[in-house]
């Protein structure tokens, strides 16, 4: 019974982990299109880095979650209860199909957050390229905000995948 309802949990957590994926690609496409557009500035698009961050963060809060749930499963349960023989978890364990997808989606992320910062900044469809000192001080605010949120998604990525492993909470 705890196993299928652990089971049946990191399955809903993988599901909203590709909710948050799709999500994000359709704040990106809704605030690049509109960036590109003729008829708006493209510093529209300096709008998308921040709700990419949000985004980014409760995409790795599931993460994390769901590490917890398999290191749980394959540490406490399927141990505790040698006679069900469910070494499933302790089999993937060795295996890297969960920190690829893990990289792929964490390209996602910053990909779109950097296209952004760069839409925003320079006008693609303007012959001349602005310079980031000609920009308005409520301009400069966002970008410095969206910096920030670039290189704070960079960082929460670097640790989860690239980096120092990941420490669990007890809650």
């Amino acid at each position: 019974m705890e196993y299928a309802s652990l089971r049946q949990e990191f399955l809903q957590r993988m599901d909203t982990r590709h909710k948050i994926i799709d999500l994000t690609l359709t704040f990106a496409a809704a605030f690049l299109g509109v960036a590109l557009s003729k008829s708006v500035s493209p510093s529209i698009a300096l709008g998308f880095p921040p709700i990419g961050t949000l985004l980014a963060m409760d995409w790795v809060y599931h993460d994390y979650r769901q590490i917890q749930t398999l290191r749980y499963l394959r540490e406490k349960l399927e141990t505790r209860i040698p006679d069900l023989c469910l070494g499933w978890e302790a089999y993937k364990k060795d295996k890297k199909g969960f920190s690829y997808v893990a990289r792929s989606h964490s390209g996602v992320f910053l990909f779109t957050e950097f296209l952004a910062i760069f839409i925003g900044i320079f006008d693609p469809t303007s012959p001349n390229l602005q310079s980031i000192f000609c920009l308005p001080v409520s301009l400069k605010i966002l970008l410095a905000i969206d910096f920030a949120c670039f290189l704070f998604t960079l960082k929460l990525f670097w640790r989860r995948i690239w980096g120092i492993k990941p420490t669990y909470p007890d809650s």
